[in-house]
Formats: structure tokens, C-alpha cells, sequence
């Protein structure tokens, strides 16, 4: 992670295989990538980072120089939603989340696609997004304008069935 660019590298995952922790390479190449964090998130990792001397962004705090399981993490988030008083989801639930808020606040699917890693954009249409209400809305809105647009135009007569 460079905090003055903003680059996070994306270049292994942290799985469990029975009770041991591997670090492997991702699934596919598309996932290993390099994010550009928004400037809010690299100011509250470079304060988190002068508390934490560690080669992982979120290391164990139980075992020297590994990185938290992720059993961990989980077990985390549902800690915080119980006392948020919030449904209980999975952590993985949060890209579904992600993927479709960016898609309803207008990112191109290509680069959303690269962001989650995925090979095709189609993985990320089909499995990640979601249309929500709101989207629903904004769609008729969008279609009765585009109705208008084109009944406004029509100042010239319809030409006749019969004419030759």
C-alpha cells in the first residue's frame, strides 16, 4: 500500500485450509490489481498505520508476522452490526453492496469490473449487482422524459396509411 498515491496491490488472498492459514495467489489474474483508494480511506489507514508495525494492512494479533484469518474479520463485523443494531450479512455480502451502489451512482461497469477483480463484466453484472427500487424510479423518470422528448418532436402530421 502506497498511502501517498493512494495504490493498494492486490496480489494474494489469505484463505484457511482446516485449522492452518495459506497465503495464496488470487484466483484469477484479473485479481491481482492495483485500487486507488479515495482520499477519506488513505487518511484513516495512514493513522491506523503509525499504530501498527506490520508487513500485512491488518495483521494477527496473535500470531507475529501473519495476517489476520479471516474467520476474525467476520466475527468482527458481526460484532459491529449486533450493536449497530443491522441485519447480520456476510462479509462478502459487502461487495455485492459496493458493486451495486457504484453501478446506481454511475460507474461504468468496466471499471467496476477491475476494481472486484473480476475477468469478465458480466461476472459482475450477473452476480454482483442488484437493481434497487430507487434505480427502478429513476429509470421510469428517465423513460417518461425520453416519452416527452419524443412526443414534443412530432410537430409535423403523422404522414397517411394511404398516401402513395
Amino acid at each position: 500500500m502506497d498511502l501517498v498515491t493512494g495504490e493498494l496491490r492486490i496480489n494474494k488472498q489469505a484463505n484457511l485450509a482446516g485449522s492452518k492459514l495459506v497465503i495464496s495467489k488470487p484466483k484469477t489474474k484479473a485479481a491481482v490489481r492495483t485500487l486507488i483508494l479515495p482520499p477519506s480511506v488513505r487518511k484513516v489507514l495512514a493513522e491506523y498505520k503509525t499504530r501498527v508495525n506490520s508487513r500485512w494492512l491488518f495483521p494477527s494479533p496473535k500470531k507475529e508476522d501473519l495476517p489476520i484469518i479471516p474467520s476474525a474479520v467476520s466475527r468482527r463485523l458481526h460484532t459491529l452490526l449486533e450493536h449497530a443494531g443491522c441485519a447480520q450479512i456476510r462479509f462478502h455480502d459487502l461487495r455485492h453492496t459496493i458493486a451495486t451502489n457504484a453501478l446506481a451512482y454511475g460507474m461504468d461497469i468496466k471499471t467496476l469490473s477491475t476494481i472486484l477483480g473480476h475477468v469478465f463484466s458480466a461476472t459482475t453484472l450477473n452476480t454482483y449487482s442488484h437493481i434497487t427500487d430507487e434505480m427502478r424510479q429513476r429509470a421510469a423518470v428517465k423513460i417518461g422524459q425520453d416519452i416527452a422528448k419524443t412526443e414534443c418532436r412530432r410537430t409535423q402530421p403523422l404522414p397517411s396509411q394511404n398516401a402513395p
